[in-house]
């Protein structure tokens, strides 16, 4: 996978990575699929307990 230079950036390669559209990635974090948008639009950043949702998500990290 390339690398990603905005967190915007890291969110969509690797969501895309895990053949997920933003409204799938939404759902197994148990948010909003508009929040998901807002952050690969760059418009909002994601706060840490999401970033470790979805560093869950894509694989990165072990759920607790």
């Amino acid at each position: 996978m390339q690398s990603a230079k905005t967190m915007s950036e890291w969110i969509r390669l690797n969501r895309q990575a895990k053949n997920l559209t933003p409204g799938q990635l939404a759902a197994k974090m148990g948010i909003a699929a508009q929040m998901v948008w807002s952050w690969e639009e760059g418009t909002a950043t994601p706060h840490n307990l999401h970033i470790v949702k979805m560093e869950v998500v894509f694989g990165m990290k072990a759920s607790k």
